[in-house]
């Protein structure tokens, strides 16, 4: 079973409360969004499949785990998936991109669930946006 591109399954979640940056399109990371977190951090979720996919606007306010958008296979995409990046200082996603950090940074702190058919373990949602309940 491949990845999806429509339904609950190929859902992709904020990870961090803040602010719709950009909602994009270009010839690598097809049609994307940013949004700059509340520590001052950005987010980056590219290869949605359409900007129609892209369920958040520019100017939104999203909170941590709340649904953006859609895994897909656009610009320089080879399988359906969401490129993931963060960048520490500005909305730049670059591979030497001054400021990008590993996303694991943000992720070990996201709930995940295993996915054994496929040998790995990737990040749940929909997340809860108690901070509280994270902590349990």
């Amino acid at each position: 079973m491949g990845a999806k591109e429509n339904g609950d399954a190929s859902n992709v979640y904020a990870v961090a409360d803040g602010k719709v940056y950009a909602k994009a399109s270009d010839a690598t990371g097809g049609n994307n969004v940013i949004i700059k977190n509340n520590d001052g951090s950005y987010t980056y979720y590219g290869h949605a499949p359409s900007q129609e996919s892209i369920v958040v606007n520019k100017g939104d306010t999203v909170h941590k785990g709340q649904h953006i958008s859609h895994q897909g296979q656009t610009g320089l995409a080879t399988g359906v998936h969401v490129h993931f990046g963060v960048n520490k200082k500005k909305p730049a996603f670059a591979p030497q991109s001054d400021g990008l950090v590993s996303g694991g940074d943000y992720l070990s702190k996201v709930p995940r669930k295993a996915v054994p058919e496929k040998g790995q373990t990737v990040p749940a949602g929909p997340f809860s946006t108690d901070q509280d309940k994270d902590k349990k």
